[in-house]
């Protein structure tokens, strides 16, 4: 289970925007050099979320430069994650919009407090490296 420390408080928008730059360089960074094997350790939930906002922020782009669309996307890293992709990706993200109470944190909202504590890979929380 993810442990926050939330001690930390709520990040500033300056952080939020550091922080989106760090998870654009991990998750390309997941696709690049070496390709050991990967298990996603969060929710689907999350993992959906986290694929939606690296589809809304246009992280990954095409040959073309258009961004990647969304079904691609999230094939490619249900794929790298060793994750069965749902049929309907959407869904995952209606759900995680639809949230409702205090106790639910967004994938993003959890990623900023581990990149304001300090961590230099705050992904790293969310999956785990197989030895193959």
């Amino acid at each position: 289970m993810l442990q926050l420390n939330f001690s930390v408080g709520t990040p500033t928008s300056e952080q939020r925007r550091d922080a989106l730059a760090l998870l654009k360089q991990e998750f390309i960074g997941l696709f690049t050099g070496k390709q050991t094997p990967l298990k996603w350790m969060g929710t689907r939930t999350q993992l959906f979320e986290m694929i939606y906002l690296v589809y809304v922020e246009d992280m990954i782009l095409t040959d073309d430069g258009r961004p990647l669309s969304l079904t691609a996307l999230a094939s490619l890293t249900c794929l790298r994650f060793g994750e069965r992709l749902t049929a309907n990706p959407c869904a995952y993200i209606y759900k995680s919009r639809a949230r409702k109470g205090t106790r639910s944190r967004t994938f993003f909202d959890s990623y900023c407090l581990y990149f304001c504590e300090g961590l230099a890979e705050p992904l790293r929380k969310f999956y785990l490296r197989i030895a193959a």
